[in-house]
């Protein structure tokens, strides 16, 4: 059926005859657990999912699993009841689209052997919460990162790669669409530089923006100097620019994890960002970095100013890259995985 314009942060599931039958596939390989992780974008149908006849293991990157549609509800909660009324559809019905897509999801999602993987603490909140997904067995596992890759460079080194002012606090901003993605709070960000009661500090700052294309860009409205680093394609290329910034800033409204501010502190850079969603699993108040009132873009900015205080610095590096060696590292990150698993293959019976 045709729907019209969907934006970009709604997905509709796979039709069936696209997915390929990955199902026969992956019964064909025998496995002991499936693990999901993205089914989007005419990857997996529902149908294909429930032809699936082993125990499924799914991470949660986004709410999609557990609405009508959307990646991320922001402020809207009808994923708790079943949807309908969606806001970013615009939809004043009741039995819109996202309400169609509820009721399909759970016909399919009520006969699955499911456990759920969640990145952060709020993420499971918000899926306990969910009429869709809140019954079932959750973990939380955070991400884990590899600390030989992310770690701290001498930053006049990584400036200078980059061909960066290193005469200037440089504040790191970054993600996928970064300036046009109202989640991401570049308007939030920009705000927050408007505010600051310094004129000499603002002279002195300078914002690098990555992962925004040229078409992307928009009018800066704050007196804070830009350097747009563009897309950085390859995890050492963001090692550098980490290692490059006095501090990284994360203004996002939502994040299930906030996966810029843990590759920030493994290279030993302070992170700013409010104090909500999954970035509060990551950052430590006034430790590692500085948790802002949500959303409170004065806070915010009080935030840049105190984490770029140059007497800090040394203990704010040493307490970020501590922080991710001990709750972070890709060792734990396997053990939880592997636990899971064996606990799922021990509870199904097999011999």
């Amino acid at each position: 059926p045709s729907y019209g314009q969907i934006p970009p942060s709604f997905s509709l599931p796979a039709e069936d005859f696209c997915s390929a039958d990955l199902a026969e596939a992956i019964d064909a390989f025998r496995p002991d657990v499936v693990h999901l992780h993205w089914v989007c974008n005419s990857f997996l149908s529902l149908e294909d999912l429930a032809r699936i006849s082993h125990p499924l293991v799914w991470s949660m990157h986004d709410s999609w699993p557990f609405t009508g549609g959307c990646h991320v509800p922001d402020a809207c909660t009808a994923y708790r009841q079943q949807c309908g009324h969606c806001p970013l559809l615009g939809s004043n019905l009741e039995d819109d689209l996202s309400r169609q897509l509820y009721i399909q999801k759970r016909q399919i999602f009520d006969h699955l052997d499911l456990t759920l993987v969640c990145p952060s603490h709020w993420m499971a909140e918000c899926v306990k919460g969910s009429s869709l997904l809140g019954s079932r067995s959750i973990e939380v596992i955070p991400p884990g990162i590899d600390t030989s890759v992310f770690r701290p460079v001498d930053q006049s080194a990584a400036r200078r790669t980059l061909g960066v002012p290193d005469d200037r606090t440089l504040i790191l901003f970054g993600g996928m669409s970064s300036t046009r993605d109202p989640n991401k709070g570049y308007d939030l960000l920009s705000m927050a530089l408007s505010r600051i009661d310094d004129s000499a500090w603002q002279d002195g700052a300078c914002l690098m923006i990555f992962g925004a294309a040229e078409e992307e860009r928009v009018e800066a409205k704050h007196p804070v100097t830009e350097w747009h680093l563009g897309f950085l394609k390859d995890d050492l290329s963001l090692a550098i620019a980490y290692a490059a910034a006095d501090v990284m800033v994360v203004p996002s409204r939502r994040e299930a994890f906030g996966q810029t501010a843990l590759e920030a502190l493994a290279c030993g850079t302070p992170v700013v960002c409010f104090r909500t969603t999954g970035l509060v699993d990551i950052v430590d108040h006034q430790e590692n970095g500085y948790l802002a009132e949500p959303y409170d873009v004065e806070d915010l900015g009080r935030g840049l100013l105190w984490a770029t205080q140059p007497h800090l610095l040394t203990e704010l590096q040493s307490n970020a890259r501590q922080k991710v060696e001990q709750a972070f590292p890709l060792d734990l990150y396997t053990s939880r995985h592997l636990s899971l698993y064996r606990k799922l293959f021990d509870s199904s019976g097999k011999v």
